[in-house]
Parts: C-alpha cells; sequence; structure tokens
C-alpha cells in the first residue's frame, strides 16, 4: 500500500490525467470550438448533437463597424460554417424588398435559426425566413413593434411585456402571457442585469428563450 508523498503522487497524476481528458473534450464542444474564430463572443445554442449555431463577428470596413455573421460550428469536423455571406444575404433581402437591404442595416439586424435548415432575420422593419442552402427567401411579413422569437411553424412570436413573457398568435392576433410573476430584478426570458448589455437591448429585449422543434 501507498503512503505518504508517493500515495499524494499518484492520485495527483490521476488527476491530472483526468483533467486533461476532459480539457481535451471540452475543446471539442461547439462553443469552446466557436469561440476560437477570431472576435467572437459566443452565445449560440445547439441545433443537433453535432451543430451548434451562433453568430461570429468581424469589422466591415466598408461601413466602419463591426457585423454578425450567421454561423454554425461543427463539432466532429471541427469546423465553422458561415451560413451566407452578408453580401450575398443583402442582394437576396433587396430582391424581396421594396428598398434596398445595406450591409449597414444587417449590421442591426437579429437573427435566428427556427430549425436546420432555415435562417430567420429581422431587419428594416421587415422579418425574412431564408433557406440559406438554397439561397431563397420562404416568407416575408411586416416585424412586430418588438423584438421577438418566431415560433418555427411561424404560428406564433414570443416577445417581453414588462417583466413576463407573452405569447402572440400571428393567425388571429391574440396576446396571452406565458409568465406573470416576474418583477424589478427577478424578471422572465432576459439577459442578466450583471452582464454588458448595450443601452437599445434595455429598452427592447429580445426574449432569452428557445422553441422546441414542434412549435
Amino acid at each position: 500500500m501507498l503512503k505518504g508523498a508517493a500515495a499524494v503522487e499518484l492520485v495527483t497524476k490521476k488527476v491530472d490525467a483526468m483533467t486533461l481528458r476532459y480539457s481535451r473534450a471540452a475543446e471539442l464542444t461547439g462553443p469552446k470550438f466557436a469561440a476560437k474564430t477570431p472576435g467572437v463572443i459566443v452565445e449560440g445554442y445547439w441545433l443537433d448533437d453535432n451543430s451548434f449555431y451562433f453568430l461570429a463577428e468581424r469589422f466591415e470596413p466598408s461601413i466602419g463597424r463591426m457585423v454578425s455573421i450567421p454561423s454554425i460550428a461543427h463539432c466532429e469536423a471541427e469546423s465553422v460554417e458561415e451560413l451566407i455571406p452578408l453580401e450575398t444575404l443583402a442582394d437576396l433581402l433587396s430582391s424581396q424588398s421594396r428598398q434596398a437591404v445595406t450591409l449597414e442595416a444587417l449590421s442591426s439586424a437579429e437573427f435566428d435559426m427556427p430549425d436546420r435548415n432555415t435562417l430567420a432575420v429581422s431587419v428594416a422593419g421587415q422579418d425574412y425566413l431564408i433557406d440559406p442552402r438554397q439561397r431563397r427567401v420562404i416568407r416575408t411579413r411586416a416585424s412586430l413593434d418588438r423584438p421577438a422569437l418566431y415560433s418555427p411553424d411561424g404560428r406564433y412570436a414570443c416577445f417581453v411585456k414588462g417583466y413576463d413573457l407573452w405569447l402572440k398568435d400571428l393567425h388571429t392576433g391574440t396576446e396571452r402571457p406565458l409568465t406573470t410573476d416576474g418583477t424589478e430584478h427577478h424578471c422572465y426570458g432576459q439577459k442578466s442585469e450583471a452582464c454588458l448589455s448595450a443601452v437599445s437591448y434595455r429598452r427592447n429585449p429580445i426574449p432569452m428563450a428557445l422553441w422546441s422543434p414542434d412549435s
């Protein structure tokens, strides 16, 4: 039986080996892999066991500001895929709109992925559903007067009202609360007050939530 320093050394070696294995495994997860993208602050969610959706960031010299790029980290392939180039997206949305959608407009757009093959874009008062593979617009409609998360089937919109979450049926126009006991400093579906959120988010928060695949 090992005693004293020898036992401590053996336990230390085992702990170090386990820590190393854990670290290697963690590096292959979506958030960790996505974080290797230069300039990105990783906020996203899993689309499936292998694919992690997030917004990459880059500085766009033509407009002098940072832009968000919808992307997917593929863990098995250890690669990051840009869903659609912003220039291509701008041209695609402009062809479906009465006004040109510029890179500057896209820099303040909201992005979401209601399912594995659909990209949702809210920009310039319009909501678009995009098939990023086939480079086509599936559907377009006027945005709500507040940021919202749309269900995958397109029927419902979840939004923040006061300190609670509400649901709107886009077919009937009816609204109802999903929560009723939210209070100041204890609200539902919003970023923590301790995080460094922009003032624009505080004024018009988009729900921090996810829809189930079946809406």
